[in-house]
């Protein structure tokens, strides 16, 4: 899936035919991928935010990420990392419509499956 998604805009540009891989899954490798990244930033960023806010009673957890200073530069990196992965994932949802927001709040759908045509046309 990334070697597909690096080379979509090339082939775009040269117009070159350039074929979805197949999976079957619901989601494709690279979809997992980030959703399993997810939680384990969300780990490292509460154990980083730890060894920033306690230094010194935590002093071995900040030499886990390296001291102090690189304890902070992983927590910024960390903060890079949710903001490439949310800021995305709102704008698709804003551009699917309201309803896939509400239903990321509230659990269900009020969408109503359509036929795709009638029987009278």
């Amino acid at each position: 899936m990334l070697r597909y998604y690096l080379g979509l805009p090339l082939a775009k540009l040269t117009r070159l035919k350039w074929p979805h891989p197949r999976f079957n899954t619901k989601y494709n490798a690279l979809q997992r991928a980030a959703y399993f990244s997810v939680p384990v930033a969300g780990f490292l960023s509460v154990t980083t935010g730890w060894a920033i806010h306690k230094p010194m009673q935590l002093h071995w957890l900040a030499a886990l990420f390296g001291g102090y200073n690189a304890a902070r530069v992983w927590h910024f990196w960390l903060m890079w990392l949710y903001i490439l992965f949310v800021v995305p994932h709102v704008i698709l949802v804003f551009a699917d419509g309201w309803d896939t927001l509400r239903s990321m709040i509230v659990g269900w759908s009020t969408r109503v499956k359509r036929p795709e045509f009638t029987t009278h046309e």
